[in-house]
């Protein structure tokens, strides 16, 4: 079936005026709402009210750049411009992603990821199970960035801290059934209450600090992140970049270009216009109409899929034929095509990428067939239904523009739709993440967001876990979804040991959740990056800037 010109699509209504919302509760899922999420994660942060004027921040005066920096001839600085500020460096408190582009040149886990995605040992030089739990030998002679040694006092701190109620990252990546013991100086103990088999690769996001800073109520580590990786932090200028600086103490192999300038740029054209000036070796996070100007071009798929989320909570959407027909409304190839330029996969019916452990192989998704879905919509007796379409403007690659086309298309069959889109703190709090629990609303109250959202999730931990128990689980911090049988698979997927079996029960739940069309899976989207011919790095599937492995040359 051919596919459409998005140009001719017809727009939605949108609201005159901002909207009044209720503050809601939230919590930052690895949607990577990660990364994930990553640039796209983590990624491209697009939080444009938290950086500085972008205009001002393209010359080097106005981002803090040091007088002999030559990002045209290497030099020992390269400079980074992303597409955001983060509100915080601290893991806790951190919700926008951004901290995440950069943070893991900085601190570092018990295990970390190589550029292809294996686990690998980081602060922890080897491991081994028994039982339910799990036991880290850590290396000896690892210092902090002030100078104190790392012990297993300090990695069992850091683990009870994210273990604080209220944590950005409980549930995500430890919950409260993890215990943490230190055996001896050097050897932690990871509980867990019943066999879990993603322990190791959840020990890649807890990071390592010093026990002194590890007080949920300290906020020294807002700011003034003190970890052990190849990177410190030297300088936060809000507003324009943030330095960092070789760590000379580091326990691994030094890093090979001295400085690091981390820019805030917000708009993708300065962010181009600085690295084509040579004020900058690198743009992360861009869109793909720009790479035609841009001097070199790095991409890869990351851990993230573009997907929108019908609230099945309240009309229209709680009826399977009405969201059925939103599937069918969209045509994913022409929004690869022809807003990400073909730097984009079309998702097959689930939101992971091929992979991440456990994606269904052989599913395969919704068939663009606009006449279909105004069939399903006239069955239902859904024909005109009004609803919001949020999204946000900036957090990831062609967020606002992929939204303004998916509510193009349902009004194409249909569907009456007003879009808006919010601040990315209002889409996180009001939208994205329903409020509760309550008493009156046990798993939160659905009801109030709005009909449709789209954003990309995020899958950082490489496992359907993570996207399964965040995005489509009843007690799901941004599901809007309940299925007691899709929560049973997921249960007993998380305790079962046996890859093979575990990777049936995926496939399965993949399955029924594509069935039922509880999420709209559009592309697994791939992250651009734009270089001078100085930088020499290739892009991991996590999409996280590791500094340590760039080179100028």
């Amino acid at each position: 079936m051919s596919t459409i010109n998005l140009c001719s699509q017809r727009s939605p209504r949108r609201e005159g005026r901002p909207a009044t919302f209720v503050r809601l509760s939230l919590m930052l899922a690895v949607l990577a709402l990660a990364a994930a999420c990553s640039g796209a994660e983590e990624d491209t942060g697009g939080d444009g009210d938290t950086a500085g004027d972008a205009g001002d921040a393209a010359s080097p005066e106005a981002a803090g750049q040091e007088d002999g920096a030559d990002p045209e001839g290497g030099g020992d600085t390269l400079t980074v411009a992303v597409g955001g500020e983060p509100s915080s460096l601290d893991v806790l408190t951190a919700s926008d992603g951004l901290r995440d582009q950069f943070i893991f040149s900085v601190a570092e886990g018990l295990t970390s990821r190589a550029p292809d995605g294996e686990i690998v040992p980081a602060l922890a030089e080897s491991w081994e199970q028994d039982g339910s739990d799990w036991i880290f030998n850590l290396r000896q002679g690892v210092m902090f960035h002030n100078g104190e040694e790392m012990t297993a006092e300090d990695v069992v701190a850091s683990y009870e801290r994210m273990l604080t109620p209220g944590s950005e990252q409980l549930n995500q990546f430890l919950d409260e059934g993890t215990t943490v013991e230190a055996v001896d100086d050097y050897t932690v103990r990871v509980g867990r209450p019943e066999s879990d088999p993603t322990v190791l690769t959840r020990t890649t996001h807890v990071i390592v600090v010093p026990a002194e800073y590890a007080d949920p109520d300290d906020e020294r580590i807002n700011e003034e992140l003190v970890a052990t990786g190849p990177y410190r932090l030297a300088e936060w200028n809000k507003g324009q970049d943030i330095e960092l600086e070789r760590f000379d103490d580091y326990w691994g192999e030094a890093a090979s270009v001295p400085n690091v300038a981390v820019r805030f740029i917000t708009e993708d054209s300065v962010r181009l216009s600085a690295l084509q000036t040579g004020e900058i070796n690198l743009a992360a996070t861009m869109p793909a109409d720009l790479a035609p100007q841009a001097p070199n071009v790095l991409s890869g798929p990351v851990s993230e899929t573009l997907v929108g989320r019908p609230n099945e909570a309240k009309p229209p959407f709680d009826d399977v034929l009405v969201r059925q027909a939103a599937a069918h409304a969209i045509d994913k190839e022409a929004i690869v095509e022809q807003i990400f330029g073909g730097y984009a996969s079309l998702a097959n019916g689930q939101p992971v990428g091929s992979y991440v452990f456990g994606a269904n192989p052989d599913l395969e998704g919704y068939e663009y067939d606009p006449e279909r879905a105004r069939e399903l919509l006239e069955e239902a007796g859904a024909t005109g239904a009004e609803i919001t379409w949020s999204a946000s403007t900036g957090r990831w690659v062609n967020d606002r523009q992929v939204a303004e086309a998916m509510a193009g298309m349902l009004e194409e069959v249909g569907f009456s739709v007003t879009t808006r889109f919010p601040e990315w703190s209002v889409f996180l709090e009001e939208d994205a993440f329903p409020v509760g629990p309550t008493d009156e609303h046990p798993r939160g109250n659905d009801e109030v967001a709005p009909e449709i959202i789209s954003y990309n999730t995020g899958t950082e931990l490489f496992d359907s876990s993570q996207t399964l128990s965040n995005t489509l689980a009843c007690a799901g911090p941004v599901s809007t979804y309940c299925n007691e049988e899709l929560d049973a698979l997921g249960a007993e997927a998380l305790v079962e040991l046996d890859e093979d079996r575990r990777a049936e029960l995926y496939h399965e739940a993949w399955q029924m959740q594509h069935d039922d069309a509880a999420l709209l899976s559009i592309a697994d989207v791939h992250l651009l990056w734009f270089t001078d011919d100085v930088v020499q790095w290739e892009p991991p599937v996590n999409g996280f800037m590791k500094f340590q492995h760039m080179s100028l040359e």
